[in-house]
């Protein structure tokens, strides 16, 4: 079974190497350091102390392999966050949402790549402009939703406090009434009193 450069890079020498250190030569090489510089350094290294020397071939292969990886990493990453500042500072100054921003910022460098690609490769990107818009507009219904709940909840609210207030009134209005108060002070248990409260409660509203 056939392998890649790049797989071939990870099962080298320094392939092998902790992410740490693999990580600092990397930054090392990007800094400028020399070979020789490089090769002392790694060999001296506690991580490879009882392994086989790198030599310079292993860092050369290292270069154009798992380094080169690392950098186009690097640059994608970079962009990553230039978009996403991009779209924050737009939507701060709009004062909309960065995910919806930065989805149309993206959608758009999906299109401006597609003038130049194949049919197959622009039938892809299609589908992905696609789903960017279906994925935007689901946020969209979603953040609706949560807006009418928030609604539903205020006006539960605003319900509870009537009820509380219309109930405070109406203890008011019948703790002044001289035969309520004897109801409710006078013998019996609480249901009893409760229902005869209530028939004259009706009693008086049909007068």
């Amino acid at each position: 079974m056939s392998t890649t450069p790049a797989t071939r890079a990870y099962r080298s020498k320094i392939g092998r190497l902790p992410w740490a250190v693999r990580h600092e030569l990397n930054e090392r090489l990007r800094d400028g350091a020399t070979g020789t510089d490089l090769l002392t350094w790694l060999n001296r290294h506690p991580a490879q102390r009882g392994k086989p020397r790198i030599n310079s071939q292993n860092l050369s292969d290292w270069r154009t392999s798992g380094y080169a990886d690392w950098l186009r990493d690097l640059e994608r990453a970079h962009h990553i966050r230039t978009y996403a500042e991009t779209a924050q500072h737009i939507a701060t100054a709009a004062g909309g949402d960065p995910a919806a921003v930065g989805s149309r910022i993206l959608a758009g460098r999906m299109l401006d790549m597609l003038e130049g690609a194949e049919a197959e490769t622009a039938a892809d990107f299609a589908r992905a402009v696609a789903s960017l818009r279906k994925g935007e507009t689901d946020a969209q219904k979603l953040e609706l939703e949560n807006r009418k709940l928030t609604l539903a909840q205020q006006n539960l609210e605003l319900e509870k406090q009537k009820f509380k207030r219309l109930t405070c009134e109406t203890f008011l209005k019948w703790y002044q009434d001289k035969t309520a108060v004897e109801i409710a002070a006078g013998p019996g248990s609480n249901e009893d009193k409760i229902a005869a409260l209530l028939a004259f409660m009706d009693h008086q509203q049909t007068l």
